[in-house]
């Protein structure tokens, strides 16, 4: 990496914004290095990529911005304080038009925090420092020093991208993952929609999935709210009801063309859910 150009700009008196010296940021400005910009103090908006980026800060904000792209910086009128850097850099993948946009967004939008932000703050500290030394700059090694921190930071930069990419890609490949199971759930339940007069056991209905029965219950309960022999019960009792109101057929013969092995059994849960006897039921629905 090299420095091809630098400089620091500090106004602290407001100015009308038409007579600020724009010097490199030109309307349409293009030019074959890779950009770093720090807006340390005051406003302004970054255009790139067809892009608005808008600036207000009081503290150290960095943009990136890949070679030969199109920017152009506007600033506010007021106090500001920014510096750039025009680098050559070895490894274009560093700046991608991809990564520094991503990068860009989350630091306009202030989504940036944690170990790595605290890092990258310092260091950008350390850089301005090191622009406003008169000691340093008198240095043999004063552009060594300005690249092996400026070398640094994007290391930072890019490790802290690398990490929200894979986060993002994880994210995506477990709501897709969910996306699946929640598919897969859903067809168990038109199955036993289909069939619940069976012999349904949480075996045969885990089987049916070729999952583990704790692990079907886990994961309908979250689409469902309730276990899947909680839903056959449902299904069978929400037919019952309907059979009891708009047939004559007896009591057992009801429970048993639902799915249930004893009138006993089938009585007691209807009574659990509706709070009266299935008879009772019946008798109420036909006056």
């Amino acid at each position: 990496m090299k420095i091809r150009q630098y400089r620091k700009i500090k106004r602290e008196l407001p100015v009308d914004s038409s007579q600020l010296d724009q010097e490199y940021y030109t309307e349409g400005s293009v030019h074959p290095y890779a950009e770093v910009l720090c807006f340390k103090k005051g406003e302004a908006s970054l255009q790139f990529l067809d892009v608005t980026f808008s600036i207000s800060t009081e503290k150290a904000t960095l943009f990136l911005i890949p070679p030969y792209t199109p920017h152009h910086l506007t600033i506010g009128s007021g106090s500001v304080s920014y510096w750039y850097f025009l680098l050559d850099i070895d490894d274009e993948s560093l700046l991608s038009h991809e990564a520094c946009l991503m990068w860009n967004r989350r630091q306009c939008a202030k989504e940036c925090s944690g170990e790595e932000q605290r890092l990258i703050s310092q260091l950008l500290d350390t850089i301005d420092h090191d622009l406003n030394c008169s000691f340093l700059q008198q240095l043999p090694s004063y552009l060594g020093i300005l690249t092996a921190n400026l070398r640094k930071l994007l290391l930072i930069v890019e490790d802290t991208i690398t990490l929200w990419i894979h986060t993002s890609e994880k994210t995506a490949v477990q709501q897709d993952q969910l996306f699946i199971q929640e598919a897969r759930l859903l067809d168990l339940m038109r199955y036993m929609e289909s069939c619940f007069k069976k012999p349904h056991t949480l075996e045969s209905l885990s089987s049916y999935l070729h999952l583990a029965p704790s692990y079907l219950i886990r994961q309908f309960k979250l689409i469902s709210g309730i276990t899947p022999l909680h839903y056959l019960q449902h299904l069978r009792l929400s037919a019952a009801a309907c059979l009891l109101e708009n047939s004559t057929m007896s009591i057992t013969d009801i429970a048993e063309e639902v799915g249930y092995t004893t009138l006993h059994h089938f009585s007691e849960s209807f009574k659990k859910k509706h709070g009266i006897s299935p008879s009772k039921w019946r008798r109420e629905r036909m006056q």
